[in-house]
């Protein structure tokens, strides 16, 4: 089944976007956001994009409020870099974790927690961008180079044992331009066989088609639903 994911960048409780994951700033009530995305979205996705930036801790309080809150599946990243946090996500009622910034230094991670929780339940974010005509995978928010290619992390992740992979165009994020056509078309002829999401760019139906023509998932919606420009219902896609 085909998902459309909101995804929730936040930042000391305040729902936030930039454009390009650059210039970040307020925009929206979250409660209130929360409330209407729960109604008609197939999951949540919770990311706190300053928590592996600045080394901050995860505010579990908040991520247990709003899983309390909805009924319906919660992604989460942001600073994710133990068993132990990844336990108490799990315990403040997230459903699946995905992992960033930790992975370049603990790729052990996703097999050690694997075992624990299940394949399934363990995600990569990967936010990349086209340098020098290569893919590039960055850290920390999008802010970091790794000089790690694309097409060699998304081996390693696999050969690892991870479950999903959510990959973000950095140069498309917030700008409502589009989908990154040559990214999705560079995945996809990976023919990979676990789940894809694709964020960055969505503007409209005709996107979400795209993913469908190239195998993708799912996709993460930001900047078309918090602006009010388009709601779900206009990207429902009949499974």
């Amino acid at each position: 089944m085909f998902r459309i994911i909101p995804r929730l960048e936040i930042k000391s409780r305040n729902l936030i976007k930039g454009m390009r994951m650059e210039g970040l700033r307020v925009i929206r009530n979250f409660d209130n956001l929360i409330d209407a995305y729960s109604k008609s979205a197939d999951e949540i996705f919770l990311e706190d994009i300053v928590a592996s930036l600045y080394s901050r801790e995860i505010d579990f309080r908040f991520i247990e409020k709003i899983s309390d809150q909805v009924q319906i599946p919660i992604a989460y990243a942001g600073g994710v870099s133990s068993k132990k946090i990844i336990e108490k996500l799990f315990n403040c009622g997230v459903d699946k974790v995905y992992l960033n910034s930790s992975l370049f230094k603990k790729i052990k991670l996703i097999k050690d927690v694997s075992k624990i929780y299940g394949s399934q339940s363990i995600c990569a974010l990967l936010q990349t961008k086209k340098i020098d005509n290569k893919w590039e995978v960055f850290a920390d928010a999008g802010r970091n180079r790794t000089g790690i290619i694309l097409n060699d992390w998304i081996k390693i992740l696999i050969n690892q044992g991870i479950g999903e992979l959510a990959i973000v165009s950095i140069d498309h994020d917030g700008m409502y331009n589009g989908v990154d056509l040559n990214l999705i078309k560079l995945v996809n002829e990976m023919n990979l066989n676990i789940p894809i999401l694709y964020g960055g760019g969505i503007k409209d139906k005709n996107d979400i088609d795209v993913l469908l023509k190239y195998n993708f998932q799912g996709a993460l919606v930001s900047h078309i639903l918090h602006f009010k420009k388009k709601d779900l219902t206009d990207l429902k896609v009949s499974n």
